[in-house]
Formats: C-alpha cells, sequence, structure tokens
C-alpha cells in the first residue's frame, strides 16, 4: 500500500510539472491564470487530505496485525479509565446545579362531634378539631452531590395542637411549626454493595415510619404508632448502614445508630448512650402481578428516666397489580407493635395493631378502611377505631380523600370523626418504595 501512495503522488506531481511549463500557460490571460492558481491550491490540499487518511488507514493494519495471535484476531486493549469521573475534572465554577426541587400541600378538615376533651385529647387531632388547618406543607429539595453520594431536604410547615392541663381543665392551644424533617446524605457506592446515610432523617422501623405525612394510605398515622412514636412518627439524627444478604430472594438489612430524641418512647437524647434501631425487610414476588413484603423491626434505648425501652414489630404488605388494568391496585396490610418500658417504678408491657385494605378500582377512584387496636406505653388504658375512606384522583398530582372514624377508648367513650383531605404537589416527588 505504501508502494501504490508514493506512486500515485509521483505521477501527480510529475503531470503538474509539465502543465505548468506548456507554452501556453504564457498566453492564458490573468484571470485564468488565477483560477488555474486556486484549482492547483484546492488539489494540493486534497492530496495532504489523501496522504494523510492513507497513513492513519496503513497504521490501523499495523495494529491489527500485530494483535494477531496464532491466527485468531485478538481485541484491542481498552482505553485508559481515568483516575476520577469526568463529572469532578470540571472545574468548581463550570458545574451545573442540578436538582429536584418540589412542594406538596396537606390540608385537612377535621369535624369532631363526642366526648368532652381528655388528657389525651378528645380527637385524632388534638387542638384542631372542628377547623381546616394544613397538617404538612414540605418542601423537597433533592439530588446529587457527585457520582458517590445523594442529599436530600425535607423542610416541613405544620399547624399543630397543645393541650396543658390547669386546675382540672383544660386549655387548647394552637401554633405553626417550622423545620427540618428529613436531611441527609447518601453514600451510594461503598464496598460489599453497602449504602449509608447520615442526618436527620426517619429511622427504618416499620413500614409506615419512613413514609411522610402526605403520602400516608390514610389521613392520620395509625394509632399504635401515634401512641408509642408521636403523631409524626420518628425522625433521629445519627447514622444508618443497609446492605442486600447473600439469600437466593431480595433481603436487605439496615441497622442504624441515633441520638435517641423521640420525647413518647425515649428522649434521652445523647450518641453515648444511643437509640439503635434494625430492619429486616424481605421480598417476595408471588406472580407478575402480585408481591409480598415482610419486615421484622426493632428499637432499643434509654428513656427520660434513663431507664431502657424496647420496641419490636411484625409488618406484612400484600399488593395485587393487574397487567391489563395498570390504574387497579389491591393492597393489604397490617402491622403488630410491643413495647418494654422501664420506669423507675415498674415496668410497663404495651401492644398494638393495625390493619387495612386498600382497593383502587379504576384511574380516580378507591377505596379502603383501617382497623385499630392499641394500648399506651407508660398510662393503663386501651383504644381501638374503625376508619372507610374513600379516595379520588383529579390527577396524579392532585389527590381528595374523605374519611369517616369512629374511635372507642375505655376511659373516655365514643368518638366520631369525618375528614376532608386535599393533598397536592407542585414539581418534584420522589417515587415511593413498594
Amino acid at each position: 500500500m505504501r508502494k501504490l501512495t508514493w506512486s500515485a503522488l509521483c505521477i501527480v506531481l510529475v503531470s503538474l510539472m509539465l502543465w505548468t511549463d506548456s507554452p501556453g500557460l504564457a498566453a492564458t490571460k490573468p484571470t485564468e491564470v488565477e483560477d488555474l492558481r486556486q484549482e492547483l491550491e484546492r488539489t494540493q490540499t486534497q492530496l495532504k487530505e489523501l496522504t494523510t487518511k492513507m497513513q492513519e488507514l496503513q497504521e490501523r493494519l499495523q495494529q491489527v496485525e500485530a494483535t494477531k495471535v496464532d491466527g485468531e484476531p485478538v481485541a484491542p486493549p481498552p482505553p485508559e479509565t481515568p483516575s476520577r469521573p469526568a463529572m469532578l475534572q470540571v472545574p468548581l465554577g463550570q458545574r451545573q446545579l442540578l436538582l429536584d426541587v418540589g412542594i406538596t400541600g396537606d390540608f385537612v378538615a377535621a369535624f369532631v362531634e363526642g366526648e368532652e376533651k381528655t388528657p389525651r385529647g378528645a380527637g385524632t387531632f388534638p387542638g384542631r378539631e372542628n377547623r381546616v388547618f394544613p397538617q404538612e406543607v414540605e418542601l423537597a429539595i433533592t439530588g446529587r452531590v457527585d457520582p458517590y453520594a445523594r442529599a436530600d431536604f425535607f423542610f416541613e410547615f405544620a399547624e399543630e395542637g397543645e393541650i396543658e392541663a390547669t386546675n382540672g381543665s383544660f386549655e387548647v392551644g394552637r401554633q405553626l411549626e417550622v423545620g427540618i424533617d428529613e436531611a441527609y446524605v447518601t453514600l451510594l457506592q461503598l464496598p460489599l454493595g453497602l449504602q449509608a446515610r447520615g442526618g436527620q432523617m426517619r429511622p427504618k422501623f416499620g413500614r409506615l415510619n419512613v413514609v411522610h405525612q402526605h403520602d400516608l394510605p390514610q389521613v392520620d398515622r395509625p394509632n399504635v404508632l401515634v401512641n408509642f412514636l408521636g403523631e409524626e412518627g420518628e425522625s433521629e439524627v445519627g447514622a444508618e448502614l443497609s446492605g442486600l444478604l447473600p439469600t437466593p430472594f431480595f433481603q436487605e438489612l439496615s441497622i442504624g445508630v441515633y441520638n435517641g430524641d423521640n420525647e413518647v418512647s425515649f428522649g434521652k437524647g445523647e450518641i453515648t448512650d444511643p437509640l439503635v434501631t434494625a430492619y429486616l425487610r424481605n421480598f417476595f414476588e408471588l406472580s407478575d402481578a402480585s408481591a409480598l413484603q415482610v419486615g421484622l423491626s426493632g428499637q432499643t434505648g434509654p428513656n427520660e428516666q434513663d431507664r431502657r425501652t424496647v420496641l419490636a414489630g411484625l409488618d406484612l404488605t400484600y399488593k395485587w397489580t393487574p397487567l391489563e388494568q395498570p390504574y387497579t391496585a389491591l393492597t393489604l396490610q397490617g402491622e403488630g407493635l410491643y413495647s418494654h418500658h422501664e420506669t423507675k417504678a415498674d415496668d410497663k408491657d404495651r401492644f398494638g395493631a393495625y390493619i387495612f385494605g386498600d382497593y383502587r378500582f379504576s384511574r380516580r377512584w378507591g377505596v379502603g378502611t383501617r382497623v385499630d387496636w392499641s394500648e399506651f406505653p407508660i398510662v393503663s388504658g386501651r383504644e381501638w377505631a374503625v376508619g372507610p375512606y374513600l379516595n379520588f384522583w383529579l390527577s396524579d398530582f392532585l389527590r381528595f380523600r374523605l374519611e369517616y372514624k369512629h374511635t372507642d377508648r375505655n376511659f373516655a367513650g365514643n368518638l366520631d370523626e369525618v375528614f376532608l383531605q386535599t393533598v397536592f404537589t407542585l414539581g418534584h416527588h420522589p417515587p415511593h418504595e413498594f
């Protein structure tokens, strides 16, 4: 190929020399001479490009011949991997700020008819009976920090009620609370496929503690979760490590260490004597349209009396979604909790559970019912409740819910409530887990 290249170049150059020395060239007009000169320059440029391409082809041919072993071609070595991702090599001033931002509003109108208020409050939302209030307005900001980590921030605005006992009577107050529900960073690429979270977050304990208020399957949290962990559940500051276990089915183990600021069951709030949590999630795909999740959870930590509190839970979730009907879904879910609360006087062993069925039968409509039964972690007493509800989706970003709840406490009689909830989202909304 090299001989052919040089022969072609020599023939072209000799032809050009003979042509430029021809006697007819002198008689050519100036404009024609200029045109011929431009044509010559274009020809020389084309020759240079042709020479460069032929050299590249020859080098590629030599590389292919050099990679042959016993007549079999060998793949060329892969290109060198940079020591760090290209994103990190970009100067900081040139990086783009890529964030997902969303705002969700959750407003509830609560209508209560029943007995007089008790020290625990008459209604599901103490201090906010017979009024419309923002149960939660959430600002969510999420995004990648770098290829190795992501960050999540959830700011919460909500109206909270307060009931104080004074000289045998009860004073009801309300205030608008503004705070951080969650703010944590997640390390995504740890050894052995592990992931770690650090900051303020909802510990993986039970099925619904990690679910934000507006994403709950009903207007309120189940009574047992409110009695054992508070109306808004647990949000703690600490760190958590999670990873998949080497089993033939999906099995994830999460272990966390936190301050233990929860005022209902814990409350000491010292990392030197932390709240320790563990959650084992097991997932089974029963068919193309159905799946089952079983969770085992536990917590232990010091309480405000500098004694120990232990919580243990079991949750089951079954979902059925036919492939030919994408908007049809059936969810059956239940969870039971056990609390062992030590005090200076004695130990308290309490139980509680809930179960509900939720059926979405069309794109816009769904119905469900939840049944609660719970004791209280420290004081004596128990309650049960039943709450049917109706869901209506105007779109995936706007939902209305009408719910009735009947509560029977063995220390305060019956209570009937009606809730009307409106939930709307603007912007990004993180996807839900199973």
